[in-house]
């Protein structure tokens, strides 16, 4: 098996969560009404990043780059292409035997 690829977040330097500091409204109102006031203090917000949309769109890229790139005298090689990802990393690869030499 040829493996072209396998990138992770961790060698992207990518961050799991993203924290800062806002003013953040609050409902006045105990009766449900759509009273919103300013507390005009900080809060602190922290949001959990998802990157699985990013990595399935590169793994999608490098399939249909890696596609247009490969000689085709049988096909064999072309056919044996894929790539696949989760919410964290992406991995490329070819299962035909000579595929590192192509």
């Amino acid at each position: 098996m040829g493996l072209f690829a396998v990138i992770t977040g961790d060698d992207l330097g990518l961050p799991t969560e993203l924290s800062g500091t806002a003013i953040v409204p609050i409902d006045s109102d105990a009766n449900g009404e759509d009273n919103v006031a300013w507390n005009n203090e900080t809060t602190t917000v922290t949001v959990q990043v998802d990157y699985s949309d990013a990595f399935a769109a590169f793994a999608e890229s490098f399939y249909l780059i890696a596609l247009d790139l490969v000689p085709i005298d049988t096909g064999y090689l072309l056919s044996s292409i894929s790539s696949s990802s989760d919410d964290w990393s992406m991995t490329a690869e070819a299962d035909a035997y000579y595929a590192q030499y192509v």
